[in-house]
């Protein structure tokens, strides 16, 4: 989220009942419509950061290939695919992590950049 715009962007592009989570933010004000959200029930979660500990503990389990980073990524879209890519995490059979690119050109979802 370190565009100016881009919270009060995804309020008008999530579906209803979504959930934003926001870690970390955008260093400059930034406006967002409020009232979006509420009509769409959207809740948004914010944090700064998590506990040092995790970080060193992920970065562990990383560089000794217990997690395979690759893996974790399912698809990748722009602010053209992200109806598509919301409608795909509804179906965990057939995405568990999209990432979201603001400068992917293109309509729709996909697949992860080798």
């Amino acid at each position: 989220m370190g565009l100016p715009g881009m919270l009060n962007r995804l309020l008008h592009t999530v579906p209803r009942g979504a959930e934003i989570l926001q870690i970390g933010g955008v260093m400059t004000g930034d406006v967002i419509r409020p009232v979006v959200g509420i009509c769409k029930d959207v809740t948004v979660r914010m944090c700064l950061t998590y506990p040092p500990r995790e970080f060193g503990a992920t970065l562990d389990r990383l560089a000794d290939g217990r997690i395979d980073a690759a893996a974790l990524v399912t698809g990748e879209a722009g602010f053209g695919g992200l109806d598509e890519a919301f409608a795909s995490l509804r179906r965990p059979e057939r995405h568990i992590k999209v990432l979201f690119r603001p400068g992917l050109p293109g309509a729709g979802l996909l697949p992860p950049a080798a």
